[in-house]
């Protein structure tokens, strides 16, 4: 669709001759000279992320800390798709998954027969056992999906369509939260690269060397400075047309895939230090996901980022996002103990007054791990979050006086470092001295190995191994689990994403998700429409997804009455 000049364009022409020559000398938007003037950059569909352009594999902890999943929502969905109201609607154009009627243990999948690559080939079960794989070996894949600890076993005969995932003892509740979005990729394609015959057959027999080179393609195949994304296939609507000079990606439809068509193509994904201002200019901008800014004034954020505000809305968000610091079990945070003396020595509210200065977004502290402080069940778990986060510096002190904690976290997220002086500054009054480690993304190294805690933003969903329980579990069980979840403080939850989403007045469809995919869960049913949108909702949820059944399984689940 041709894109229409926005509601209120107060650029004039002078203004906007001197915005391409400077995005020119940037290396940013295109545009070229004719005559004695410029031609303007073509309008386009732009859709601003909150963090660097990285990677589309999800599974890999940069790809965690980069928010992979916001990339790879609709070119590698999952196995479930996490919805607009937090409810997991099942994807049946990838996969069918049913616990065993016979086994609670044990959940059967099966692949959509019409499921295929962009480069025409079949999604097989080999592509679910990769990922399981990679789980595993975190040494060798530099993986972070922790869910899967959950799994004894996955039982795949290589081409099949047909694959059963076993899980240990009194575990398999929570199989809609494993193969998330960027997580399901293409094995054949690693395999090339790693110069590996069969997956299938190098798993099971536990090839080292065979695993060790798939590890690294694993990494490398879907990591955009490394290898050309556009040569890389997809199973979702989409599929990467390009890498521009820019830094942008370019998506496109994905012609093999067999599902709903795209609505909205090409869609530009921009990295968060993008020009803003000047896509907008320029009609270039239609979504931006953004660290700051506060979701009652959105004439004065647009403002901020040099937008005008009459031509951008703000989209109503729920993620339930927390800053988190993720915890080695090994070297001298290993004793449970110990890292329950580090939480004890920080100051939350401290900390979010500092975001909150730094972002101008209105951020919470909290000490929950399984529920957002949103959740209706939220009040009833007040007491232990009241304990999660109380500061007792005297009581900390025995178990970190004279310790150093490596802290490592992206560089390319200012308020990590605002954390990071923080937790410095408070913890060491307790006598732990704090280094930093900022890293690159593409030197993200390993947890455990570069650094004993990382510090990154990430929802409860795929994580909590040690637990059943879930938001939409009753409050008796969650209780339980979070105070199991506080025993072991193998994360600290600090305080609440600060996040604004803005959308063009023409982008409909735009509506966010509690997940770690955001507004990006349904991309492919974003549409510019012919007059400006109030809201991002055109219709209904789970018409999005083409899952009725999906949305109504949701809803019931959310629904339970809380149990005391």
């Amino acid at each position: 669709m041709i894109r229409r000049r926005r509601a209120a364009q107060h650029t004039t022409t002078a203004t906007a001759a001197l915005a391409l020559t400077a995005a020119l000398t940037a290396g940013g938007l295109a545009a070229c000279s004719e005559g004695s003037g410029l031609k303007p950059a073509p309008e386009q569909f732009g859709y601003v992320l909150t963090s660097d352009l990285v990677t589309s594999n999800a599974g890999t902890a940069v790809g965690v800390a980069t928010d992979a999943a916001k990339i790879s929502a609709r070119l590698y969905p999952g196995a479930f798709i996490a919805g607009s109201r937090g409810q997991n609607l099942p994807n049946g154009d990838l996969v069918t998954a049913k616990p065993g009627q016979d086994d609670p243990r044990r959940v059967d999948y099966t692949i959509n027969e019409k499921a295929s690559y962009s480069d025409s080939k079949p999604v097989v079960c080999d592509d679910f056992l990769l990922a399981y794989q990679a789980s595993k070996r975190a040494d060798l894949f530099n993986s972070d999906m922790p869910l899967f600890g959950q799994v004894e076993r996955v039982d795949c005969a290589a081409g099949a369509k047909k694959f059963s995932v076993h899980f240990a003892e009194k575990r398999g509740s929570r199989y809609r939260e494993l193969f998330g979005p960027g997580t399901v990729l293409p094995s054949h394609t690693v395999a090339q690269k790693a110069g590996v015959e069969n997956v299938v057959a190098a798993i099971d027999s536990a090839d080292e060397q065979a695993l060790t080179e798939l590890g690294k393609a694993w990494q490398d195949v879907f990591n955009f400075h490394k290898t050309d994304p556009a040569e890389v296939p997809t199973s979702g609507p989409y599929k990467i047309g390009a890498r521009e000079d820019n830094g942008s990606l370019k998506l496109e439809k994905n012609p093999e895939w067999k599902g709903v068509e795209a609505n909205q193509s090409p869609v530009y994904l921009w990295p968060h230090d993008a020009d803003v201002k000047s896509l907008g200019e320029h009609n270039q901008l239609s979504v931006v996901d953004i660290n700051r800014g506060s979701g009652d004034k959105p004439g004065k954020l647009a403002g901020d980022l040099g937008l005008n505000g009459d031509d951008y809305r703000v989209v109503e968000a729920h993620s339930q996002r927390v800053d988190t610091l993720r915890i080695s079990d090994l070297g001298i945070l290993q004793d449970p103990a110990t890292r329950r003396a580090l939480n004890s020595c920080i100051d939350r509210t401290a900390i979010a007054k500092t975001v909150e200065k730094d972002t101008g977004a209105a951020v919470e502290p909290t000490g929950l791990r399984i529920l957002g402080t949103t959740h209706p069940l939220r009040e009833y778990l007040e007491d232990i979050n009241r304990r999660n986060t109380a500061t007792d510096i005297e009581a900390a002190r025995p178990s970190l006086q004279g310790l150093t904690i490596r802290i490592g976290f992206l560089d390319s997220v200012p308020r990590y470092r605002k954390i990071f002086d923080a937790l410095k500054d408070q913890c060491s009054k307790a006598g732990v001295e704090i280094q930093p480690v900022p890293r690159k993304a593409e030197d993200y190294g390993l947890l455990g190995v570069d650094y004993d805690v990382a510090l990154d933003t990430r929802s409860a969903a795929g994580r909590n191994s040690a637990v059943n329980a879930t938001e939409s579990s009753t409050l008796k069980e969650i209780r339980v689990a979070e105070h199991t979840l506080a025993e072991d403080a193998l994360t600290l939850p600090l305080i609440t994403e600060p996040r604004t989403v803005l959308a063009e007045v023409h982008a409909a469809n735009v509506l966010d998700s509690s997940s770690d995919t955001g507004v990006s869960w349904n991309m492919d049913r974003w549409v510019e429409a012919d007059e400006p949108v109030s809201t991002g909702r055109a219709s209904d949820d789970a018409k999005d997804t083409g899952d009725d059944e999906g949305a109504g399984m949701a809803t019931e689940e959310k629904s339970k009455a809380p149990e005391k």
